[in-house]
């Protein structure tokens, strides 16, 4: 409930011209307008899966050293 008073709004003053988000700022309209334009610039060095954002990716490395240590 937070996220969609936070990010999805009515008072939102961004929209895309892609689909019918609408966000409060121009920085989070931009980072989701990166999934329509596939903006692959980010690469796994192991598994070569690309990602649009750092995040993404930092999340993605996390998540696959957590479980090669699980696995352990």
């Amino acid at each position: 409930m937070i996220h969609l008073r936070r990010f999805h709004s009515s008072d939102a003053l961004y929209a895309c011209d892609s689909c019918p988000q609408k966000y409060r700022s121009e920085v989070q309209l931009q980072l989701h307008q990166k999934i329509h334009y596939k903006q692959d610039n980010k690469e796994c060095p192991d598994c070569l899966t690309k990602f649009n954002t750092s995040e993404d990716i930092e999340r993605h490395v996390c998540t696959q050293q957590n479980n090669a240590i699980l696995e352990r």
